[in-house]
């Protein structure tokens, strides 16, 4: 491995780390431990939701579903991947996409 590919896992590391300190200072600060930041999965309403780290590109984060496999919009930061995630449109109960 190249110094370069070292240092994307290393960045992806770090912006892993402190988008996991925000979050669990967000959560403890709003008094909802236990909580999940992630609404549930759009394509099959699974609540299993994980931040995911790519070690390549500026956009090197998202949020996915580890049933289904959806994944949210990919971001720099876990905070940004977070809030795409919990933007998306709402399902509908026909499967489809409902206007925001």
């Amino acid at each position: 491995m190249n110094i370069i590919e070292e240092l994307g896992h290393l960045r992806a590391s770090v912006a892993s780390i402190a988008g996991a300190i925000d979050n669990l200072q967000c959560t403890i600060q709003k008094g909802d431990c236990g909580q999940s930041p992630y609404l549930p999965c759009p394509g099959c309403g699974s609540e299993s939701i994980f931040p995911k780290n790519y070690d390549t590109g500026p956009l090197f984060m998202d949020i996915f579903c580890d049933e289904c496999g959806w994944r949210g919009p990919r971001a720099e930061e876990i905070v940004a991947a977070t809030d795409a995630w919990n933007r998306r449109a709402p399902v509908t109960q026909e499967g489809s996409h409902a206007p925001v």
